[in-house]
């Protein structure tokens, strides 16, 4: 059983860049990212079953709660 990672701030370019690494190392990775910047940088992860993006706020507390209930990092 692989790793579940939680990145925020994923679609920037450090978050992309990062993503990327994670699932060619076998990683899970959910993405919280506001989409405030960038839109299009995680399209490429989409058909992965390894990845998941939600469209939120960092600072929104119960969004943190509830995706942190389902990671490992």
């Amino acid at each position: 059983m692989s790793q579940h990672v939680l990145v925020t701030g994923g679609a920037g370019y450090l978050g992309s860049v990062l993503c990327e690494h994670l699932l060619d190392a076998g990683y899970r990775v959910t993405v919280l990212d506001s989409l405030m910047y960038e839109q299009g940088t995680l399209l490429h992860f989409a058909a992965n079953p390894n990845f998941d993006f939600y469209k939120g706020d960092a600072r929104d507390e119960a969004k943190i709660k509830s995706l942190l209930k389902d990671v490992d990092v």
